[in-house]
């Protein structure tokens, strides 16, 4: 045995490998050739994909009229509102977020109300869609999104365009020139509709932005704002 130890320790040399065993024909190629390992523990860490808890809202219901199966359907969302936290969510301390404003808080609360206001689907009261679709779209379609209140719509196209469409009477404004928005007054009641030109309203506009096929379009809840992203690498907001 210890004539055996000491050809060991003398002429060979192990070197130990965590990782998954090679086949006899990767252990050739790699031969006398310095190369990289690939990790093997890539798939190990936990991918936290689910949705963080909503904000809890104090919404006073002060309609003291409802039925009966109004105030069931107001305890039937607020049970699910009060749901426990997806345990596939991130931590609520992982990326800080900022206090909803007072306009975001009004929104929810809007939508709160508006769910409760929605029928059960039965023989009765059979379900009713509205159904949009693209003709001609020449550009290709990648992506669309509505509005919350289905008051607009922005699809994103191959050829690197975003086109937003209004689905009501009101038209689609551009803001007015940088030397005129510096002469209004900001502190003004109506500022936000004193920066829009009434000259251009029509009933779409195309935003250009992005150098290859737009994948993906997002609106805010206070439908400002469009998140978009590409091909190129790039998210515009």
């Amino acid at each position: 045995m210890a004539t055996f130890l000491s050809v060991v320790n003398d002429h060979l040399y192990f070197d130990i490998y965590d990782g998954a065993p090679r086949t006899a024909q990767q252990t050739v190629v790699s031969t006398g050739s310095l190369v990289g390992e690939t990790k093997k523990d890539s798939n190990k860490v936990k991918v936290l994909y689910g949705l963080l808890k909503e904000p809890e809202l104090n919404i006073p219901f002060e309609d003291e009229e409802e039925t009966e199966d109004e105030k069931e359907s107001r305890r039937d969302i607020s049970s699910l509102r009060k749901s426990k936290n997806d345990p596939n969510a991130p931590s609520l301390t992982r990326i800080p977020l900022p206090e909803l404003r007072d306009i975001d808080k009004q929104e929810k609360v809007l939508i709160f109300k508006d769910s409760m206001k929605r029928a059960n689907l039965g023989p009765n009261s059979p379900p009713s869609i509205c159904f949009y679709t693209f003709l001609n779209s020449f550009a290709g379609v990648c992506s669309c999104a509505f509005t919350d209140d289905s008051s607009m719509l922005a699809a994103g196209f191959e050829n690197s365009q975003i086109k937003v469409w209004t689905l009501s009477n009101h038209k689609l404004r551009s803001m007015k020139s940088g030397d005129i928005l510096t002469e209004l007054d900001k502190e003004s009641d109506d500022i936000l509709e004193r920066m829009m030109d009434s000259s251009t309203a029509s009933d779409s506009k195309n935003l250009i932005g992005h150098s290859g096929p737009v994948y993906a379009v997002c609106f805010s809840h206070d439908r400002h704002y469009i998140l978009s992203s590409s091909e190129d690498g790039t998210v515009r907001l």
